[in-house]
Formats: C-alpha cells, sequence, structure tokens
C-alpha cells in the first residue's frame, strides 16, 4: 500500500481518500493515525473482495440513496 500526500486533493473537509488502493492525504491534515490507516486498509481489502468497478458502483449507489434519505450530500456521505 502506498501513501502518497497532497497539498490540494482530496479536497478541503477531507482527510484522506483511497483511490484503488492509494492513499492520498492532504498535507495539511497530517500523518494518519493507525485507526485511520486500519480504515483505509479495510477499504482496500473490499476493492479486492469486490473486484473494484462493484466496490465503486456500490459506494455511489449508497451514496444517492442516503442523498436522497438525508437531503445534505455530507450527511449523506457520513452515513
Amino acid at each position: 500500500m502506498k501513501i502518497l500526500y497532497s497539498k490540494y486533493f482530496p479536497p478541503k473537509g477531507f482527510g484522506a481518500i483511497n483511490l484503488f488502493g492509494l492513499i492520498i492525504v492532504r498535507k495539511d491534515y497530517g500523518r494518519l493515525t493507525n485507526a485511520e490507516l486500519n480504515h483505509e486498509l479495510i477499504h482496500t481489502r473490499q476493492m479486492l473482495e469486490m473486484l473494484i468497478v462493484f466496490f465503486y458502483l456500490f459506494y455511489a449507489l449508497e451514496w444517492f440513496v442516503r442523498l436522497v434519505q438525508y437531503r445534505n450530500r455530507m450527511k449523506a456521505y457520513y452515513n
């Protein structure tokens, strides 16, 4: 697993994002804790188990359902 630090990505308000097993962390967020790293590793395992494409399809579908439910994109993301 590779961790990359970026000045501009992910967007403000997010500390890290896992894209296809590559973890990108905002520089101003600092280092990931062990719990955060474990969280991202779980996502990587889920991606592999769901053959990557199905993981992102399911993730987007779940977010859209929660968006309809909560009518707030950040609440949808967190739930």
